[in-house]
């Protein structure tokens, strides 16, 4: 690969080797993927506890050279609504940002269509707690509060979603908006508030 190459068209796909040397068009084509356990760089987490494996329990999986398929037992969550957290949170992605905005925040397209965070509540709890779309609320767990705006709708009775995209790098306000603010330092996807 040379800064020649690099600048002709639109880049080139990885890997750029002797056996590619205009790129790959389509990375695991022939159904082989980087799970050796000496190609690897880490070897994965137990999905109930969070643990990470160690290099032998990984190649006790056998994964020669196949994605790895893992199950894992429900856990039911650890907060569960009540009188004071009546909500339950999911965090998640936007289709226009990337993690926290770092680089699709200083990107004008992007962020013009995008650029704050909010909190996306059904109907009726909208109704019921007395909020109106558009309206600056305050949102408080156990953990912490951030203020955002609400969007009423789309969204199921007792159900809330906050994108976790947004935190403190382009903050201009300085007030809190960061969806981890809200949520647990542990291994899980389940938060009430």
């Amino acid at each position: 690969m040379t800064y020649e190459k690099l600048s002709q068209g639109s880049g080139i796909q990885w890997p750029c080797n002797e056996q590619n040397p205009n790129g790959t068009e389509r990375l695991f084509a022939d159904n082989r993927f980087f799970t050796e356990t000496e190609e690897c760089e880490a070897f994965g987490h137990d999905l109930e506890t969070g643990a990470p494996y160690t290099k032998e329990q990984y190649h006790a999986l056998n994964p020669a050279g196949k994605a790895i398929l893992k199950p894992c037992h429900y856990v039911t969550e650890p907060e569960a609504p009540n009188e004071d957290y009546p909500l339950q949170l999911s965090t998640g992605r936007r289709t226009r940002h990337f993690h926290t905005r770092t680089k699709t925040g200083r990107t004008p397209d992007l962020q013009d269509k995008d650029p704050e965070s909010y909190i996306q509540i059904s109907d009726h709890d909208a109704k019921e707690l007395g909020i109106e779309d558009g309206d600056m609320v305050i949102a408080e767990s156990r953990r912490g509060t951030v203020e955002v705006e609400a969007r009423v709708g789309l969204m199921a009775k007792g159900q809330v979603f906050l994108p976790f995209h947004y935190g403190y790098f382009d903050s201009k306000d300085g007030r809190a908006r960061a969806a981890n603010e809200l949520t647990q330092e542990r291994w899980g996807k389940w938060l009430v508030f």
